[in-house]
């Protein structure tokens, strides 16, 4: 096996181990499409795992600053050697979405200033940030030609899905002491008790699946003028809309998630269905 696809395996088998559910919407697209998907995610999950990893936002944006340099270099042709970069290296060759992910750069490091509560505005643009320019360069490596409308529902599912990703990690921020997302979570995420740190909680959490759906809705109805190679970039919302339904079923109580949530089966099942009859 040669160098070039050892990274490329590499990248695979972390997007399959860390990010299950882009890993399984990925095997879903173009095979023409697929490594250039698993480097993209591959780089999503390095940074996204910043936070988590350091001691104190400094080192964070250190972190940060260092893909920031990698991804000046490779556009001046310079690669470094680690797996996930010279996958990177091959895939800005020949689908050059520097900007995005400068951008969702950019984004990741106001989410490492979470010492400071904010506001439920700067929390959809994060989601954004992280969420919806990750899903659009994703919809740039699958669709050669993107037209305005598929940029725009790629980049409001992928919006959806990242806020959908902070009610889900909810349970873990409270467990953890993280710090909270917007102000109105304070207290909730300092509760010591589950029951009431969910009542707390559920105002913002309503607010927040509230976003999702309407960046959902907003995305289905460009299903009309998408062209047909690019209607695939819908399997998202199936996607979404199948923890929502899971979701529904506990009250939209994130903590009980466990209960509902989709087996992998169910995932596979919803997904080929969706490709199948074009209803997202």
């Amino acid at each position: 096996m040669s160098k070039s696809e050892e990274n490329a395996v590499y990248c695979s088998n972390l997007v399959r181990s860390d990010d299950p559910d882009r890993y399984l919407l990925s095997l879903f697209a173009p095979h023409t499409a697929q490594r250039g998907l698993w480097a993209l995610y591959a780089f999503n999950q390095e940074i996204a795992k910043i936070r988590e990893t350091v001691s104190e936002p400094m080192l964070g944006e250190i972190r940060i600053q260092w893909w920031q340099d990698v991804l000046a270099e490779i556009k001046q042709g310079q690669v470094r050697q680690q797996p996930v970069i010279g996958e990177l290296a091959l895939l800005l060759k020949v689908c050059p979405i520097n900007p995005l992910l400068t951008a969702i750069l950019e984004a990741r490091k106001s989410g490492l200033l979470g010492d400071e509560a904010t506001s439920f505005k700067a929390l959809t643009d994060y989601a954004d940030g992280v969420g919806g320019k990750l899903n659009l360069a994703a919809a740039h490596i699958v669709c050669e030609k993107l037209s305005n409308s598929g940029q725009i529902a790629a980049q409001q599912l992928g919006a959806a899905w990242a806020m959908l990703g902070l009610v889900r990690a909810i349970p873990h921020s409270w467990q953890t002491n993280a710090a909270p997302l917007t102000n109105d979570m304070i207290s909730g995420l300092q509760s010591p008790d589950v029951s009431k740190a969910y009542v707390l909680l559920q105002p913002t959490i309503t607010k927040m699946l509230e976003y999702v759906e309407n960046q959902r809705e907003l995305a289905l109805s460009q299903q009309a003028q998408l062209p047909k190679a690019e209607q695939s970039l819908l399997l998202l919302a199936a996607q979404i809309k199948l923890y929502q339904v899971a979701l529904s079923k506990v009250k939209n109580n994130p903590f009980e998630l466990t209960k509902t949530e989709p087996t992998q089966l169910k995932k596979i099942s919803t997904l080929f269905w969706a490709k199948l009859t074009g209803k997202f």
